[in-house]
């Protein structure tokens, strides 16, 4: 996404897979200022979370199968994000969406910076 330039390590994450080791929701998310109903894109998380920015809400089951696609890096003067985009893996869910899961930890973990008791890394698919 936008200029940004990465390392080897890094792009070494895409078309990894990772399957939810337990239920999770899908937040759709919008950017709009006035908070109109559109989804700009979905995050999924462990924990509820609220407020006017939260367009829709879904429960997503445990085994749902996704593929890293692209790298979301974000940095500003107080915070430093990055995230997976994602597309799932034999299914349309989420279909025109782009839908973002936070690392928690170091890409040269084991577990490609997500969380283990969240995510299991399955494979990789070129």
């Amino acid at each position: 996404m936008g200029g940004h330039k990465f390392n080897s390590k890094i792009l070494k994450c895409i078309g990894k897979q990772f399957k939810t080791k337990k239920e999770l929701w899908a937040f759709g998310i919008t950017v709009d200022r006035n908070y109109k109903k559109k989804v700009d894109y979905i995050v999924l998380m462990d924990v509820g979370v609220s407020g006017p920015e939260v367009v829709t809400r879904e429960r997503l089951d445990r085994g749902f199968i996704f593929r890293v696609v692209k790298i979301f890096k974000a940095k500003s003067f107080l915070v430093s994000r990055m995230a997976y985009i994602l597309e799932a893996v034999d299914s349309n869910k989420f279909k025109g969406n782009e839908v973002l899961v936070d690392l928690t930890g170091k890409i040269s973990d084991r577990n490609y910076g997500l969380d283990e008791s969240i995510y299991s890394f399955e494979n990789s698919v070129r």
